[in-house]
C-alpha cells in the first residue's frame, strides 16, 4: 500500500453532505470514498485518451468503423500465420 498525503480541498457543502451520505450507504468514511471517486476519475480519463488516440490514428490512416471487423479478421489471420 501507497504511503497516505493528507490534501485540503474546497468542497461546496452540499456535495460533502452527498458523499458523507454514500459513503456510509457503502461502509466506507468519506476519505475512502473520495479516493475511490478519484481513481475511477483518473481510470475514465486514461479510457477517454486512448480512445481519443484510436480515432486520431484511425483518421490518419483514413479507416472508418465498418472496416475494424475485416482489419480485426486480418490481424488475427497473420498472427495465426506467423
Amino acid at each position: 500500500m501507497q504511503p497516505e498525503k493528507n490534501v485540503h480541498l474546497s468542497v461546496p457543502a452540499d456535495l460533502v453532505s452527498e458523499m458523507e451520505a454514500a459513503a456510509k450507504a457503502e461502509n466506507m468514511t468519506p476519505d475512502e470514498w473520495a479516493a475511490e471517486a478519484y481513481e475511477q476519475r483518473l481510470e475514465a480519463q486514461k479510457w477517454q485518451n486512448l480512445v481519443a488516440f484510436g480515432q486520431e490514428q484511425a483518421r490518419k490512416h483514413g479507416f472508418k468503423e465498418s472496416d475494424v471487423q475485416r482489419l480485426i479478421a486480418e490481424s488475427r489471420a497473420e498472427q495465426r500465420g506467423r
